[in-house]
């Protein structure tokens, strides 16, 4: 019995279809709320896929706050942050976890870049506090 093309491409079909699993599926959208007495100095923009995200914080008076939930799914598996400060002095985010940072006498032109530790965030659409200060107050 010989198969026709049609009925290989039929049976090949789940096979192809589960390798591309996580392609297209739609990245989280998220609801950002900056707190603190400068809010209005403070930005944070979202980049990345259905998998990682990657939240780039810029801060002009170098001390926010910030509200950080899903609104269309869950946390990624990878989250990061990238702080746009010459200094960062203290970092704290917390979700179902907490997570805290300081980086002592550490200037850096590029910024700091903080993968979050899994469960920081929890596995469904909580929020997260973030908060941040930076060494030149």
């Amino acid at each position: 019995m010989s198969l026709s093309r049609k009925s290989i491409a039929l049976l090949l079909l789940p096979i192809f279809l589960s390798g591309c699993e996580g392609l297209f599926e739609r990245p989280p959208e998220f609801e950002i709320a900056l707190a603190g007495p400068r809010a209005e100095g403070d930005s944070i923009k979202v980049s990345g896929s259905a998998t990682e995200v990657l939240f780039s914080v810029r801060s002009e008076f170098g001390i926010g706050r910030a509200t950080i939930r899903p609104s269309r799914g869950d946390w990624p598996e990878k989250i990061t942050f990238h702080f746009a400060l010459k200094g960062l002095e203290g970092l704290e985010i917390s979700g179902e976890q907490v997570f805290r940072k300081e980086f002592r006498d550490d200037h850096r032109s590029g910024g700091y870049r903080v993968e979050l530790p899994r469960g920081v965030a929890g596995n469904g659409n909580q929020s997260i506090e973030i908060s941040w200060v930076d060494f030149y107050r």
